[in-house]
């Protein structure tokens, strides 16, 4: 019986010995990686960096002459209605002519939006532009902190004095902004001329709604037919203010 015992021990132990060991499982070692934010922020500072070189490029391109002081906004020149009339021979229904030199808008006409305004205004505006007939200027779309003196220009002027540094100014700055006189519930177009003959027309109202009735009245064919220098926008019906 002990014979037996010892010969099945033996033979388990050679067997054992027969057997591969496995070798032990390591971990496999991970590999360094970029946190997500990390990686938008050098994408984006790689994209800020190729647009940074593409603008000073451009700057040295330019002649010297180019190179104009930018304005601060306490050195921009007050504007008020003062300085402008509205003259009655001029009457609104010859829109676009008064913006015309020849077939084609003036080299100096521009579209003024304020830089707080909403979207709305940017498509109405480009809306009534694009249905306007004649050449445009290259350019001719700017913001309220692009314009120094609005008397310099031949201009279509959009908002109120909330949202428009251009047409505070024309009103003196009134405080607080909405106490600017607009008539209430209506949209107000009115046309004025500087001393130099440079031409303004004003689109506004006290809401963004009002606003947008405003320059979607300008050119319709009601509008045409108006002979004084202003009207107001009863929704789509052209009222006396």
């Amino acid at each position: 019986m002990h014979k037996t015992v010892i010969a099945v021990v033996a033979v388990l132990l050679v067997l054992t010995s027969c057997v591969p060991q496995p070798e032990p499982y390591k971990l496999p070692q991970r590999t360094e990686s970029v946190n997500a934010s990390q990686e938008i922020a050098q994408i984006e500072a790689q994209a800020k960096a190729q647009v940074d070189a593409q603008i000073a490029a451009q700057q040295k391109s330019q002649p010297a002459a180019d190179n104009k002081p930018t304005l601060k906004k306490e050195d921009l020149p007050q504007f008020s209605v003062q300085q402008t009339s509205a003259p009655a021979s001029t009457a609104l229904g010859l829109y676009p002519l008064y913006f015309m030199d020849g077939a084609n808008i003036k080299s100096d006409f521009v579209t003024v939006i304020g830089g707080e305004a909403p979207a709305s205004y940017v498509v109405a505006t480009s809306n009534l532009i694009a249905r306007t007939a004649g050449k445009k200027p290259t350019g001719f779309s700017m913001l309220d902190g692009d314009i120094g003196d609005i008397s310099n220009y031949d201009a279509i002027v959009v908002g109120n004095a909330c949202n428009n540094e251009i047409i505070a100014k024309m009103f003196n700055n009134p405080a607080p902004c909405d106490n600017a006189p607009l008539p209430a519930g209506k949209g107000l177009v009115r046309l004025y001329q500087s001393a130099n003959g440079k031409v303004l027309l004003l689109a506004a109202g006290k809401t963004d709604a009002l606003v947008l009735s405003a320059v979607n009245a300008i050119g319709t064919d009601s509008f045409k037919t108006l002979t004084k220098s202003e009207t107001c926008v009863d929704k789509t019906a052209l009222v006396s203010c």
